[in-house]
């Protein structure tokens, strides 16, 4: 098996699986809320450093490469789960993801509970 028909059955698994297919999203969004909260973090940080240690020099692009490089960075550190952020707040919504889509009928409709909920 090749890893074009990994990444296929993969995908088409994920497509057979609500559950599976949540979770996956549920995962990107607690990633993409760390890669914000750490962008920021390394943001306010380099504004504590005086310009006299600045290696970019100033040229004209500076702030958008900065700001390019930052946000690699936070992305990279948020899949690499160094702070732990995603996970957390993974852990702590899964369970509710995964009561929702269990409470869902096939027709997209929702299970009422005692208090028509």
């Amino acid at each position: 098996m090749n890893r074009i028909d990994i990444v296929v059955d993969e995908k088409l698994r994920l497509d057979v699986n609500p559950q599976e297919r949540r979770l996956k999203k549920l995962k990107e969004a607690c990633e993409n809320f760390e890669a914000l909260f750490i962008y920021y973090l390394f943001r306010e940080m380099k504004k504590t450093v005086h310009d006299e240690y600045d290696l970019l020099g100033g040229y004209t692009g500076k702030e958008i490469y900065e700001s390019m490089l930052l946000d690699a960075m936070s992305r990279e550190a948020a899949k690499r789960e160094e702070f732990g952020i995603s996970k957390m707040l993974f852990e702590s919504l899964k369970a509710k993801v995964l009561s929702r889509s269990s409470e869902k009928k096939p027709g997209g409709v929702r299970h009422e509970d005692k208090n028509g909920h």
